[in-house]
Formats: C-alpha cells, structure tokens, sequence
C-alpha cells in the first residue's frame, strides 16, 4: 500500500538540512557553498556517470553499508538493483523512507509497490507537477544526488551522473 503524503519526506529532509546550517540562513547562497565546504574538511566525494559509468553499482554499494537510515527521493525508479538494495537495508533494520514521483504510481515498471509491500514507507508526491529530485541520504552522512534516474535506460542508454558525498558533518 503506498502512502500518499506528499510532503513528510521532503520535509524532513528540508528541515534537516535547514538545522544543519541555520547559522548560515541570513547570508547569500554563493556564500553557503563556500562556508560549507570550508566546514566540511573530512568530506569525501566519488562522482559517477552513466551509460555504464558505475552509477548503479555505487548505489547498490552505498546501500548495502546503510546500518541507521536511508531516505530516498526519485523522479523514475525503475532498477530493480537498487529497489533490492533498499528492501536489503530495511530488512537488516534500516529506517528506510521512499519518496516518488507522482508518474509512479501508475508507471508499468515502477518500483513502488514492491517497494511498499516489502514494508518500505513509500510516499507518491501528488503536490508536485513533477518531482524531479533524485536524492538518497544515508544515516545523515552521506548524500547521493544527480541527474541519474533509478532506471535501467538510464545505466544502459542515458548520459547522467551522480555524485556521492560522506562526512560526519553533513
């Protein structure tokens, strides 16, 4: 069954990054970016492209190692690699959530129910037009994000890429 509310997810998300550096609210966005990466001196970072660049395997990858909580946003989601790795992490006891793009819930090859009837909380994002962000955030220290959509054309056809960042200080 999946849960149709379209801003929990996104909200946490919102306001953990909102309280992550609230400090740095008042200055301008140019600023934020280099105050934060001044900040973030134990960051480490992998960039991925696609077609058959390795997007999915360190997806895949980055998954497996979740041991608190995985929060997930796709546009498309599709591949099946990554869905397993999801349902993998919530049955190893990972607090995983699941926010998707309105399409989904209809789409042929969607991931979504399986998704939901594994016992992940998946939400379908209907306030949106299009919810075009494709994001995961694994126990507060490690986001992955890019143009890569979960899908199997987008590993095998599309040009996309994602970036992996990891720091205890995000």
């Amino acid at each position: 069954m999946l849960v149709e509310h379209p801003f929990l997810l996104s909200h946490k998300i919102r306001l953990a990054i909102r309280d992550k550096r609230k400090h740095d609210i008042q200055k301008p966005a140019c600023l934020l970016q280099r105050n934060r990466q001044s900040q973030l001196s134990s960051a480490t970072w992998q960039v991925f492209f696609s077609p058959h660049g390795g997007a999915t395997s360190a997806i895949r990858e980055a998954l497996e190692k979740a041991e608190e909580s995985v929060l997930a946003q796709a546009y498309s989601f599709t591949l099946a690699p990554i869905a397993e790795a999801l349902v993998r992490a919530h049955r190893r006891g990972v607090a995983v959530r699941v926010i998707l793009d309105r399409s989904q819930r209809t789409d042929e090859y969607s991931v979504a129910d399986f998704l939901a009837n594994s016992g992940i909380i998946t939400i379908i994002d209907a306030a949106h037009a299009i919810a075009h962000s494709n994001i995961i955030i694994i126990a507060n220290e490690t986001v992955i994000t890019g143009s890569f959509n979960f899908t199997k054309a987008a590993e095998e056809r599309y040009a996309g890429n994602i970036s992996t960042i990891s720091s205890k200080e995000l």
